[in-house]
């Protein structure tokens, strides 16, 4: 396994334990996304779709929020979830 090197001015997070330099890195990505707030509804929806597909709580709570705003939900997990099934799903790809 290969080593990331860490830059000299860099020092370590005391809560995490990853350098800073990372995690800033982290946010500068994460802040580029929109954040979707998590709403009763969207729980209710989650719930909904979790009883009906026996979807794990994170898969529901992802494709609720999908559904309510409209969204894709990119993911590679073909056999959880079925693009021909739900118009909201996307998998870009597949492996051979």
């Amino acid at each position: 396994m290969g080593h990331v090197p860490i830059p000299e001015n860099c020092y370590m997070s005391p809560i995490s334990h990853v350098p800073a330099f990372f995690l800033r890195r982290a946010r500068e990505l994460c802040d580029k996304f929109e954040c979707v707030p998590l709403t009763k509804d969207d729980a209710t929806i989650a719930a909904e779709l979790r009883r009906k597909y026996r979807w794990k709580l994170p898969d529901a709570l992802q494709a609720a929020l999908a559904k309510r705003h409209g969204l894709k939900l990119v993911t590679r997990d073909a056999r959880g979830f079925d693009e021909k099934k739900h118009a909201f799903v996307l998998i870009p790809y597949r492996l051979a």
